[in-house]
């Protein structure tokens, strides 16, 4: 018998080896990277979460590699950017009209995502997994902040 603990892990990484292979089609079809699939994804399915630095806080990518997949997909034509104006350090970025394909493949696949990811589960059963899982992410990311700033500490010490 395994623990919870080790159950809840194997559950987590066999939910993003799922995410990632819904997207596979997109990459294979439109010749795109993961990082360029994972980037318009990503817009895809976070209005108002435009951003670079968004991608890197939300999703965990690397900083570089966002950058180089922006400029890859500006290159071939699927995505813009635009300076904020209220802060000209902040860029947006937007899907472009030639991304539209990409853009209804992206939704079909979280649509499917979802659909494999819960089946079986009766639409209470899927709120009530949203709520607890929200809390516990909630607690991950206080339990990382307090280790951060327990090894600051140390370090200065």
């Amino acid at each position: 018998m395994i623990s919870p603990y080790t159950e809840l892990l194997m559950g987590l990484r066999c939910a993003v080896k799922l995410h990632e292979r819904s997207l596979d089609a997109i990459q294979r079809q439109y010749g795109l990277t993961r990082m360029e699939t994972d980037i318009l994804a990503f817009l895809v399915n976070n209005p108002g979460k435009d951003t670079a630095a968004d991608m890197v806080a939300l999703r965990g990518f690397q900083r570089g590699n966002v950058s180089q997949g922006v400029e890859a997909l500006i290159q071939k034509g699927l995505l813009n950017r635009r300076q904020d104006t209220r802060d000209r350090r902040k860029i947006h970025l937007f899907l472009t009209p030639e991304a539209e394909p990409v853009r209804e493949a992206a939704v079909n696949a979280r649509e499917c995502f979802n659909r494999q990811l819960f089946q079986g589960l009766s639409v209470q059963e899927r709120e009530t997994y949203i709520r607890l899982t929200g809390q516990i992410l909630k607690n991950a990311k206080q339990g990382l902040e307090e280790e951060n700033e327990s090894w600051n500490k140390t370090k200065i010490s």
